[in-house]
């Protein structure tokens, strides 16, 4: 069963997660420019201003330097 301590570490862990992610990011201003262009990218493709779970599976850069950045974490 999850409980509150359970949902709480959840929540606590990939709020770090993603704050290392983007920190890499903003280390990495090549890689931050080439994300945003894939995101903006799908954007245009699928005519919307917004991302969607199913997404993920497009955004193939996106998706690995979560993955890379998560590994450092």
């Amino acid at each position: 069963t999850l409980n509150k301590y359970t949902l709480k570490k959840r929540h606590d862990t990939t709020s770090s997660a993603l704050g290392w992610t983007l920190y890499c990011l903003a280390k990495n201003p090549k890689y931050q420019k080439e994300i945003r262009e894939e995101i903006n990218g799908l954007f245009e493709i699928e005519n919307r201003e917004y991302l969607i779970p199913s997404d993920l599976e497009k955004l193939n850069l996106t998706t690995r330097c979560i993955k890379e950045s998560v590994i450092f974490f």
